[in-house]
């Protein structure tokens, strides 16, 4: 018997509770992948229901069909290639007028729809309702209320799910119809397209008819090379100047305000005031009047940037004050599984190659590594909270008049914020950018925004040398990082990009308090993340540097012979004015390109010995000064081959070849100064 299989796009405008809804439906049955020919994250999940099986796409938040962002242009040829069965149209109940201009773009596509209402306890809380009739009258949708932080409705949505199968998958009516004027400008394009295309041609006329006369030159592209586009561009022309002269305004800005006029009236006669007692009236009213006053101190322009800090400060804080004691406690748990599973392979005299190799590279290069995983899960953790609870929104808005004056636009600033979490999703989120430029001097920043894969670095050298001031030592770092992105982008702008900045224009969602279990589903998704890199690059890289210790054979490992010795004692030299010039350190950071990650591996496996463990070995050969200055290198340098891949898949082979050289450039600059300095007031 054949499986029925329902797939389900699920689409709206960011901040609308999309991917909780999808985690809901999907619990942990999803995985992540990149959509067809860009390095943009594609997440799908899949669910069993009444003997269906319901697989779900995570398409980006997007506002409209625009070709002028990337996640605009993903969302719309996904959908134009027919590979779904229902739209998932998730909107945020409080805010209906602007999120169903994107359910009119996609009813255009004439592709079953399912509204879901979502946040509809927010819509209560101001002393409204909706009425789900009106709205389904007119918009020819199914609609589901929904409030997807208690998982409300979620057994609804499975159940229209399946009711929209069941009665045939038949696209909904729109009551909506264009002025006369429009409609014969469209007929006009319509008819042509009929009579020069066969049956089988895919695109939606309608639509297609809409986005040529809204000069979507993307769109337009697609059929270039068609003999029948001359005569079809000369039509399109017609047909926007009869519109233009007619409505005295650009055929696009026209579409919007109609379109916009209809949802307003819609909106109007669909949303009504409750009728509740007076006291839940006050408590909301109460709940705004916070609202507002806590927006006047956090989106202060001075106050607002100094609380940023000292929020980021105190991630850093609570990162290494809660996940320290986890960190040492799988240290100790390293150590004695290394210890013991040597002594077990002694006992059966195993060969002590094999013996070096379990106990050096997996258990030393690879659970050194590992030990880490408390603080970047509470990191992502953190960072996830505060993205939840709104504040990063309104952050971003803070820091925009300090981003134009470093000559970056304001939209930069939340690419930025990703990077302290992961420079790969960082460089992808370029992609809300609407100007090719902005994302690639966007991306010049980022790699030095010190991502969580630095923070083991970061953890061992700070608990050895820096112990009770790890977290401002860890901070310094982070500003370190973001002044040399700020010096980056002043002369990256003045030599590469002379061109005025749009504004920013980004919702403030209303605070809400973080759901606990989406705080922990988000931390953990990054643990396996880290957790599969731990098993497969990094024990790679631990098992090439564990090769190259022990080789040529019969050598002690790890020592001044071994042929990693002579490779380390090569670039060794070029480490030695910023205070770390021998090989084990040249040799770990090289290692560190391949993964960041790397570093703390490649060290733990170097220093590994019988008689001397780690942090004594590293006490031996670093000053307090010294491993400050190679955390900075460790900072700034190079990026992971991941990240330089991402760049090179948005921007070219030029620039991620000029970034890689420029980071490491940047970097040797920096370590220098600051280790000759400290050395001259005396801090070595």
């Amino acid at each position: 018997m054949n499986e029925k299989i329902i797939k389900v796009a699920i689409a709206g405008n960011p901040n609308t509770g999309k991917t909780t809804i999808f985690n809901n439906l999907t619990g942990e049955n999803q995985h992540v992948g990149n959509w067809p020919g860009v390095t943009v994250e594609k997440k799908e999940g899949e669910f069993y229901y009444k003997g269906y099986k319901i697989i779900l796409v995570d398409l980006p938040g997007i506002y409209g069909f625009s070709s002028y962002s990337l996640d605009e242009r993903i969302a719309r040829d996904f959908l134009l290639e027919r590979s779904v069965d229902i739209i998932l149209n998730v909107v945020d109940s409080t805010n209906l007028e602007r999120n169903l201009y994107l359910n009119m773009e996609f009813q255009e596509l004439n592709i079953p729809i399912i509204i879901c209402l979502n946040m509809i306890d927010e819509l209560t809380q101001k002393n409204l309702e909706v009425d789900v009739d009106i709205l389904s009258k007119y918009l020819g949708s199914v609609i589901v209320k929904t409030n997807a932080r208690n998982k409300t409705g979620m057994d609804d949505l499975k159940e229209k799910i399946i009711e929209c199968v069941e009665m045939g998958l038949k696209p909904g009516i729109l009551q909506f119809n264009y002025p006369e004027y429009i409609c014969n400008e469209i007929n006009k394009i319509i008819n042509f397209l009929q009579k020069n295309t066969d049956k089988d041609f895919k695109y939606p006329l309608k639509w297609l008819a809409i986005e040529f006369l809204e000069g979507e030159i993307d769109v337009m592209e697609k059929f270039k090379n068609e003999n029948w586009f001359k005569e079809l561009k000369e039509q399109i022309d017609k047909s926007i100047k009869i519109i233009e002269d007619y409505s005295g305004q650009k055929v696009t800005d026209n579409i919007v305000t109609i379109k916009y006029s209809f949802l307003k009236g819609l909106v109007k006669e669909a949303i009504k005031a409750k009728k509740i007692e007076k006291e839940k009236i006050r408590i909301y009213e109460k709940r705004m009047e916070y609202s507002d006053k806590i927006d006047k101190i956090v989106m202060h322009p001075f106050l607002g940037v100094l609380i940023f800090l000292f929020v980021m400060f105190l991630i850093f804080y609570l990162t290494f004050f809660i996940g320290t004691p986890f960190v040492d406690l799988l240290d100790k748990f390293f150590n004695f599984l290394g210890e013991k599973t040597e002594t077990v392979l002694n006992k059966y005299s195993i060969n002590t190659i094999f013996i070096s190799f379990i106990k050096d590279a997996v258990i030393g290069g690879v659970g050194g590594v590992i030990k880490f995983l408390p603080n970047i899960l509470i990191l992502f953790i953190l960072i996830a909270a505060l993205e939840d609870t709104g504040y990063m929104a309104r952050a971003s808005v803070v820091m925009d008049k300090f981003m134009h004056l470093i000559g970056l636009h304001g939209k930069s600033f939340i690419p930025m914020i990703i990077g302290f979490g992961c420079n790969v999703p960082a460089i992808m989120a370029t992609r809300t950018l609407e100007n090719k430029k902005d994302r690639i001097l966007t991306m010049m920043i980022i790699p030095f925004m010190s991502c969580a894969a630095r923070l083991p670095i970061y953890v061992l050298f700070t608990s050895l040398f820096f112990k009770n001031n790890q977290a401002i030592i860890v901070w310094v770092l982070y500003l370190i990082g973001v002044v040399t992105g700020v010096f980056t982008a002043k002369i990256a702008k003045k030599v590469f990009f002379k061109k005025e900045e749009m504004p920013l224009i980004i919702e403030i969602p209303p605070y809400r308090l973080p759901v606990f279990s989406s705080l922990l589903r988000h931390g953990w998704f990054r643990g396996k993340m880290f957790l599969k890199k731990a098993g497969t690059v990094i024990l790679l890289g631990t098992a090439v540097i564990w090769f190259l210790a022990s080789m040529p054979y019969g050598i002690e490992y790890a020592s001044e012979n071994s042929w990693l010795s002579i490779f380390g004692k090569f670039l060794a030299p070029i480490f030695h004015f910023a205070g770390f010039g021998f090989w084990q350190a040249a040799v770990a950071l090289i290692t560190g390109i391949l993964a960041k990650e790397i570093v703390v591996g490649t060290m733990t496996t170097l220093f590994s010995s019988h008689s001397v463990d780690v942090a004594t070995a590293l006490s031996y050969v670093f000053t307090p000064l010294s491993a400050f200055t190679f955390m900075v290198f460790s900072l700034l340098y190079t990026p992971c081959l991941a990240t330089l891949a991402t760049i090179k898949q948005e921007a070219g082979f030029k620039w991620m070849l000029f970034i890689a050289i420029y980071n490491f450039l940047i970097a040797l600059f920096f370590a220098i100064i600051i280790f000759q300095t400290g050395k001259l007031i005396g801090f070595n």
